[in-house]
Formats: structure tokens, sequence, C-alpha cells
């Protein structure tokens, strides 16, 4: 839902409970009662739940939040207020239990908000970033993914201001503000190698808060093509503090071979402070992302596959891919 008018506090939590590892499943099944992320078990809720009496206009039973570890929860059709007089978005409700706000920088590299496009994807609205001068900003710390990480993106990417000939634009980034670029943060983007860049690459950068690098990146295919919309899925299993960990990513649910995919030790507790959706905070050329973003969901927590599968199932479903 779009509405124009005031800032409000629209930051609810959509159809959850005060703890999301005690929501009631879909169909009334028992959630998983452990909050580690185990990757080896999985939650009650299936595919056949994640697809039942939803359609590209109707969210339906399903919710996110049920899995628990929901960090951030944004979808362009509900929760998105314009500024006064339009056609800038103010503010974009994060629908997870973290209820962070996401909202205009009011200092940094742009302080412009995007545009919305009203039937930007099966009839969807998408949130759309111009490349250049907008992007939002995130409240809070991201701060531990010691239990894994997953993130969901729906996406459809634009060719502008050269954004896809050797360049880098980022649809999340999140660091710690005293140590800038991919170095201290954690990154859902484009792969910046050139050698790979035309290719199209998807790439998720994420560190150990010691500058140690893993990312896990996609080449070719659907990935990261102007005009395709796509379901982009990076997931990192949790690890043991001394147990190096790969990461896997998925195109509409399908297993892609990752390139690169460079393990890494899962320390993941640093202060993530400074967050964008639609900017990388770097110093290369073309931070900022350029289309629209339907829906985003970022877990700290490595889900079970059973349970990725579920969330894959609804957002393809959601958005017709």
């Amino acid at each position: 839902m779009i509405r124009r008018g005031l800032v409000l506090a629209v930051f609810a939590v959509a159809c959850v409970g005060s703890d999301p590892d005690t929501t009631p499943a879909v169909d009334g099944g028992t959630p998983d009662a452990s909050t580690g992320g185990d990757a080896s078990t999985s939650d009650v809720v299936t595919v056949a739940d994640a697809g039942s009496d939803v359609d590209a206009n109707d969210s339906g039973p399903f919710d996110p939040n049920y899995f628990g570890h929901l960090e951030l929860w944004l979808k362009a059709d509900e929760g998105v207020v314009l500024a006064d007089g339009g056609p800038k978005v103010a503010t974009w409700a994060d629908h997870s239990a973290a209820a962070r706000t996401v909202s205009v920088p009011t200092t940094g590299p742009c302080t412009n908000g995007p545009t919305v496009l009203a039937n930007g994807l099966h009839n969807l609205p998408l949130v759309h970033f111009d490349g250049s001068t907008q992007c939002l900003g995130v409240s809070g710390e991201f701060k531990d993914f010691t239990n894994g990480l997953t993130v969901f993106s729906v996406f459809q990417p634009e060719n502008c201001n050269s954004q896809f000939t050797g360049t880098s634009g980022a649809l999340f980034d999140s660091h710690d503000n005293s140590m800038f670029d991919y170095r201290d943060g954690l990154t859902v983007g484009r792969n910046p190698t050139p050698a790979n860049n035309g290719s199209g690459d998807a790439l998720l950068t994420i560190t150990n808060g010691t500058n140690s690098i893993g990312q896990v990146g996609i080449t070719g295919g659907a990935s990261w093509v102007p005009g395709t919309a796509e379901l982009l899925t990076f997931h990192l299993p949790p690890g043991a503090s001394t147990t190096l960990v790969a990461g896997t990513a998925y195109v509409n649910g399908t297993f892609k071979d990752p390139n690169p995919n460079d393990p890494l030790i899962p320390l993941l507790t640093n202060g993530r402070t400074t967050t964008y959706v639609g900017y990388r905070d770097t110093t290369t050329s073309y931070p900022f992302y350029c289309g629209g973003i339907g829906e985003f969901l970022v877990y700290s927590k490595g889900l079970a596959d059973a349970d990725r599968a579920a969330v894959e199932a609804h957002l393809k479903t959601r958005w017709g891919l």
C-alpha cells in the first residue's frame, strides 16, 4: 500500500506475535523451538504452504518472521510512505520484528529518496532507484551473523548511467562507519571485478571483522541482466568460530555454481552501523543501484534448505517469477 502525506510511524510488524520463533505456523504447524539456525533441521512450514492461497496481489498467510532471526523485511506494496507532494519515498516500513527505521539519509552521498513504479512487476509496485542520487538509510546495527546469513532479493535492474559496463551498484550495503568500502561490511550487489562484469554477476561480499573477505558470486545466467526480474538468494551456513564455511547462491530458487566462492570463518559480530539500500559506500565508480526492488529480506540465520525453499516459493509466486 502506498500512502502520500506526512511521514507516519508505520513500522508495525505484520502478522507476527511478540516472539517470532513461537509464532504459529501456517496450517497449524509447530515452529522449530531452536534459535540457533541449525541448517540440518527444517521448520514445519513447507513449500506447499508457501504457495497456498497466494497470488501476485495477496501476500496470503505466509509470514517470513515465522522462521526467526529476520533482521530486515522490505516489500514495495506495503509500508511505502511518500514525501509531501511526492513522488519521492520518505520512509519504507520494515516488517521484520526488528522494526528498523528505513528513510532518506539527511547527510552523506545521497539525500534523495527513490520513487515508486506503480505496476512495476506482476501488477505489484517496485521501489525504483535512479543509479545516481537515490538511496535509503537503515537504522540499527547488523552485528551478529554467527548463526549464518540468508538474504532474499526480488529486483529488476536497469541499464543506466553505465551501471552495467564495469561498475558495482549495490542493492544493500552495511559497514562499520570507521572503515569504508567492503573491508568491514556486508554487501549484496553487482560484482565489481572487471573480468566478470561482462557476465552480469551478482555478488555477496562479507567480512569477519578482520578484513578477511568471504564472497559468493554468480557468473552469467539470468543474474543481474537489465530489464530481467529475478529472485536472488545468498546463503551462508552457521559454523564453529574456527571453521571455514562457504556460501551458496540461488536464482529463482535454482542453485547456481558460485564463482567465486571464498570461504571464511564466521566471526561476524562486528557492529555494522552504517547501512544503505540502493547504495554502496565504496571508493569504486558508480556505487548506486539502478532499477527496482520489490522485496528484500535479511536473516541473521542460515535457513534450513526446506525453509529457504519455502520463502523462495512464496516470493516466486507472489512476484510472478
